[in-house]
């Protein structure tokens, strides 16, 4: 080995043994820091599915029910009434109850009820009793709803961090309808008063399927809105839907928003009554253990 090959061997050995000290030596780069705990919007929505809740709210709508002749009619006249006055609003509850994977059990129930007076402008048969032209009239009627709905998760699926949340509506709904009309001034040929009072219930056991949407707006607000529905031709119908904004804040939400509720007994008996209650409502809701 020449003194050029062994100086060419002595130079490369101290150039790479110069250029690991000066890689061993170089600073690291500086690690990266982990990610801060954000959660969004769809894990606050998360929660509130998980979580029992009661709601109460107050319904401001009024409803002005009407009565119709029936294809079972045998009467010699109509029993075509609009019942007079308003009701002075309905209050409501609503239980939430989770039923696993981001879906709910929801039991709800209202009341309302109304009265007034009108005068019979002709020739009337409402519920077996007949009424002249010019009979003074007084009519009451009070209409309950009881529903249990499974609000189940369609989309996203699966489970994303999307703000958006469509559920299916399945549903049960017993709706009863009790209704009353009296003559209190009527009297016979003698002038002596007479009775004249007729009542009638209806009631109907019906399933219900409908389509809701939320959307959350920021951390502590949201927008939902659904509709359900039921109808056989010939036979009742029942249909319901409502829109609302509910801000919360900790253990509890409160909320406004319209809501519309149609019924109809079926008009194959020999009277039916149709109505729709739609307005505003408010309420407060409470999440147990959110």
């Amino acid at each position: 080995m020449n003194a050029f090959t062994c100086c060419f061997i002595l130079l490369v050995l101290h150039a790479t043994s110069a250029l690991g000290q000066q890689q061993d030596t170089q600073p690291a780069p500086p690690a990266k820091a982990p990610a801060k705990s954000n959660p969004d919007n769809a894990t606050e929505q998360d929660m509130l599915d998980s979580s029992v809740s009661v709601a109460l709210y107050y319904w401001l709508g009024p409803i002005h029910p009407s009565v119709r002749t029936g294809r079972a009619s045998t009467g010699a006249y109509p029993s075509d009434l609009d019942y007079p006055g308003k009701n002075t609003g309905t209050p409501a509850v609503v239980v939430s109850i989770p039923a696993g994977s981001h879906n709910a059990v929801r039991v709800s129930y209202f009341r309302t009820q109304g009265q007034g007076n009108t005068t019979a402008n002709g020739n009337l048969t409402l519920f077996g009793t007949t009424y002249a032209p010019g009979d003074y009239l007084s009519v009451a009627y009070t209409l309950q709803n009881l529903k249990a709905s499974w609000d189940f998760l369609t989309w996203p699926f699966p489970m994303s961090r999307s703000t958006w949340r469509i559920k299916t509506l399945w549903e049960a709904q017993y709706t009863t309808l009790k209704s009353s009309v009296d003559a209190p001034l009527k009297t016979d040929a003698a002038g002596h008063l007479v009775s004249a009072g007729a009542k009638k219930s209806d009631s109907f056991f019906y399933p219900s399927f409908g389509v809701g949407a939320e959307k959350l707006l920021s951390k502590n607000l949201r927008f939902e809105a659904k509709a359900s529905g039921f109808a056989v031709p010939h036979y009742s119908t029942i249909w319901d839907a409502d829109a609302r904004v509910a801000y919360r804040r900790g253990h509890f939400e409160v909320f406004a928003g319209g809501k519309a509720f149609h019924f109809k007994t079926s008009p194959k008996r020999s009277e039916y009554v149709r109505g729709t209650l739609d307005g505003a409502f408010v309420g407060l809701c409470w999440y147990l253990n959110y």
